[in-house]
């Protein structure tokens, strides 16, 4: 049995309300240096650099709250069986899977069988697409002599998903554009009243 983490949420950016307040203060003290006839290309630079240094500090913590998401999907049942054989018959097996696609932006981190049957000769076995992005679970049933009975299983897969690592840092560096969209008043005024 694997471990499956609980199902954890993305914090939404609206636990973010600070940074929104300090671009809002950035872009304060850049009409003030222009105010103060600091020369504008001096200016921008100067808010550009701390905006840079705000986006860095935003995506590396933003980076561990998308690491620690975690999307949990109980599968539908997975059943397979066969009938026992007389005595000197071959034994056949009877087979079924599944494949189960990662939700939007995710990849597989773990599953568990989640086994709920298995009766005679039965086996679960899984295999992963290259990109992590499809689990296929198969299940075996091999015919078993009389008297030994039906070999028959049941399976209820849990499949846990997380987001792909070699795309977190992008996903972040959209979020911080959302957050200076947040902070432009003009944006929040083409924004529909609550």
């Amino acid at each position: 049995m694997s471990f499956i983490p609980s199902e954890t949420e993305l914090k939404p950016l609206t636990d973010y309300e600070l940074y929104i307040t300090r671009i809002r203060h950035f872009r304060e003290e850049l009409k003030q240096d222009i105010d103060n006839h600091i020369p504008p290309n001096e200016a921008i630079g100067r808010y550009n650099e701390k905006l840079d240094h705000l986006r860095d500090e935003f995506v590396t913590v933003r980076v561990a709250d998308y690491y620690a998401v975690r999307k949990v999907n109980q599968m539908g049942k997975l059943e397979v069986e066969k009938d026992s054989v007389s005595p000197g018959e071959p034994k056949a097996t009877s087979r079924n899977k599944d494949e189960y696609p990662a939700p939007k932006n995710m990849i597989y981190d773990t599953h568990d069988f989640n086994v709920q049957s298995s009766i005679g000769d039965c086996h679960a076995y899984d295999s992963l697409r290259a990109d992590k992005r499809v689990l296929t679970i198969e299940v075996t049933a091999r015919a078993r002599h009389k008297p030994q009975g039906k070999s028959h299983i049941i399976l209820i897969p849990i499949v846990a998903w997380k987001y792909d690592p070699l795309e977190v840092t992008h996903y972040c560096k959209a979020d911080f554009e959302t957050l200076e969209r947040l902070a432009d008043d003009r944006y929040l005024k083409t924004l529909p009243p609550p």
